[in-house]
């Protein structure tokens, strides 16, 4: 069991893995329909290259992954994969 789920579980909170096909664009924010703060990002794979870009990437707002100052991804799709805090806000 990963770190993550291990505390999602512990504070009783069942976690759930989503996913979701971004379309890429310029380094900064990504719309991902459905996540929120509080949700645990667990991957940003740019599917045009196979690179995984998932370090570059954090959750700033609901339906929003950012990675200013990192990889242009415009033209690409970016499989985004994370656990669904059914807690969050």
């Amino acid at each position: 069991m990963s770190p993550v789920t291990e505390v999602l579980y512990e504070t009783g909170i069942v976690p759930r893995i989503r996913w979701f096909v971004a379309t890429g664009g310029g380094a900064g924010d990504i719309t991902v329909t459905g996540i929120n703060l509080g949700d645990k990002l667990s991957l940003v794979l740019n599917l045009t290259d196979s690179a995984d870009l998932t370090s570059e990437f954090s959750i700033t707002a609901a339906d929003t992954i950012n990675n200013d100052g990192g990889t242009a991804t415009t033209g690409d799709a970016l499989l985004v994969c994370y656990f669904d805090n059914p807690n969050a806000p």
